[in-house]
């Protein structure tokens, strides 16, 4: 084995696996996808984080949403920010309104 097979192999054990692999970019852009299917519904990037598809933590989610949103039309991905801007205004208007 060479120097540089045996430095990749140890990267893949310690990052899972071979992420180079067209298997494994597949894989990373349906769970960006998914990520980016329950960020257009509402979920938080915690609840992304937990949905258990391959995604551990909030900060990947926010990397995995923003990654799909740049592979969309632009057109789709301006609209699915402004759904989810005129969300957290509404979940804002309705917080202010308790607090009177």
């Amino acid at each position: 084995m060479s120097v540089a097979e045996a430095s990749n192999s140890i990267e893949q054990a310690k990052h899972g696996g071979d992420h180079s692999s067209r298997a494994a970019q597949l894989q990373a852009r349906e769970n960006e996808q998914k990520a980016l299917s329950l960020w257009i519904k509402g979920a938080t990037f915690q609840q992304i984080a937990a949905a258990g598809f391959g995604i551990a933590t909030a900060s990947g989610a926010w990397h995995a949403v923003h990654r799909a949103l740049a592979r969309i039309p632009k057109q789709e991905a301006d609209q699915a920010r402004e759904a989810q801007r005129a969300r957290l205004q509404a979940v804002r208007m309705l917080l202010e309104s308790c607090r009177d």
